[in-house]
């Protein structure tokens, strides 16, 4: 990246050469022919596709299939580049003797502490107990939103490690998590909390069950209920809390053992039409919008229980602030839908603060960028961002052909402010382009965009990302 007082060429041919070598280390994704776009953030699509692969096993615990879906599973899990393994779980049924597997993931913390975040990937068909068992909603949402989850957790700082398990033979007695209860009893005492997820991908509102009716309910359960419950409704999901009619779930062994523990399910689980039958399929059973919400609900418990702080921009829109998008330069306002679009919600229901458009359109941005680092200092020639370890100067005989912009993230006072900003409104499109496009694992990012088609409209293909920091 150029620093100081270049030529505009010479700073076009740095950046160009600094992001060859980004994208060649694997550092981010670009779409527009440089690499294969990813979908920024949570990403309902991308759990959907996870839905259809998990969809075409039937996974019964007592047929191959079981065991192929948790190779897949595991295979998930490392190409994330999180630390994963399997553990073996042996039982018999119905006289045969049978192996499946428990697949587990860890997001290492600072403290010494466990938060277990899972789902069962079994599944069973009763009516008729011959058929198929796609198990979309029982428990193929569950699963998909722990995979989200994680793949949105991974950009966070946590200070409790964060452990997902998802669990075989659940449907013949929660064996699997019988064993996972029984093999980690050590950690009991240093496991904080463990939330199941087991159907959350038909109907809201959502029930957080926990102990059981006939039972007394230790305090530290009781607590996590009440607090699972508040996080989902911070998030825009209708939820209450309630005991438990039976050991539903996979939650149960681990409350028995000692660890407070709780699981998320619909509220109308058991008038469910398609429950435990081949009908459970993503076409029957999965209403997007419903899976879309309960993914953020369930990323807000997450981050919120491992007390995960940010360090990227991707996880700023995953930081359940309350607040307003604010573009207060009518040029801005076309970023400014595109980002709320993503955000999924309108102005008074955003999640993240959002400011558009430079200090000079917004002169709110300026107090945020000055504790993110950043400068834009207007000169003779145009404009010039300065960044933690480096400037791009930007000429005004550029304008409507090139432009630079700034995504940064702050968190302060208990505010998380998603900073969106270019130097001219060309670059503040692109930057929100680039931040509903683009997966970015850093705090800061230099948006660039040249009209290289030379229509005087901005397209992803046209723009590059650099990540500054961490």
């Amino acid at each position: 990246m150029a620093g100081g007082l270049y030529g505009a060429c010479m700073r076009r041919a740095l950046l160009a050469a600094a992001l060859a070598g980004l994208l060649y280390m694997g550092v981010f994704s670009l779409a527009g022919g440089y690499a294969t776009p990813m979908v920024y953030a949570a990403s309902v699509e991308r759990a959907l596709r996870d839905l259809r692969k998990l969809t075409s096993y039937s996974r019964k615990c007592f047929e191959p299939d079981v065991n192929e879906s948790a190779e897949w599973l595991l295979g998930e899990l490392r190409k994330m580049g999180v630390e994963a393994w399997v553990e073996a779980v042996n039982y018999t049924w119905q006289g045969v003797q049978y192996t499946s597997y428990n697949v587990l993931g860890e997001l290492k913390g600072e403290s010494g502490l466990l938060v277990l975040l899972t789902a069962h990937y079994d599944s069973i068909s009763w009516k008729p107990p011959t058929g198929r068992a796609p198990g979309a909603d029982d428990d193929g949402s569950g699963v998909v939103t722990v995979l989200e989850a994680l793949r949105i957790m991974r950009a966070l700082k946590l200070k409790h490690t964060l452990r997902v398990v998802f669990f075989t033979a659940e449907e013949i007695g929660l064996l699997g998590s019988r064993a996972y209860a029984k093999a980690h009893i050590s950690e009991a005492n240093v496991t904080v909390a463990h939330v199941q997820l087991d159907m959350i991908g038909y109907s809201h509102p959502l029930v957080v069950f926990a102990g059981l009716e006939n039972k007394p309910l230790d305090d530290r359960t009781r607590e996590l209920a009440e607090r699972v419950a508040e996080l989902i409704q911070e998030a825009g999901v209708e939820a209450s809390w309630e005991l438990a009619p039976y050991p539903l779930s996979d939650h149960y062994p681990l409350w028995a053992s000692g660890v407070p523990a709780v699981c998320i399910s619909e509220k109308d689980v058991f008038q469910h039409p398609y429950f435990h039958t081949p009908r459970d399929t993503i076409e029957n059973s999965i209403r997007v919008e419903v899976l879309e919400k309960s993914i953020m609900a369930v990323v807000n418990v997450a981050v919120k229980l491992t007390e995960a702080s940010d360090c990227s921009i991707e996880a700023a829109k995953l930081v359940q602030w309350r607040g307003v998008v604010e573009a207060p330069a009518q040029a801005d306002q076309d970023a400014a839908k595109l980002i709320l679009r993503r955000l999924g919600g309108s102005s008074e229901t955003t999640h993240v603060r959002t400011l558009v458009g430079g200090p000079i359109a917004n002169p709110e941005c300026e107090k945020w960028n000055e504790l993110a680092g950043l400068r834009f200092v207007e000169t003779e020639e145009g404009i010039r961002l300065e960044y933690p370890g480096g400037s791009v100067e930007f000429e005004r005989s550029m304008w409507g052909r090139e432009d630079y912009a700034v995504l940064a993230h702050v968190v302060h006072e208990g505010e998380s402010i998603l900073l969106v900003e270019g130097c001219t409104r060309y670059g503040t499109y692109a930057a929100a382009l680039a931040f509903v496009s683009v997966e970015i694992h850093s705090r800061i990012a230099i948006v660039h965009w040249a009209d290289s088609s030379g229509n005087g409209r901005v397209e992803l293909g046209e723009v590059t990302v650099a990540p500054v920091g961490p």
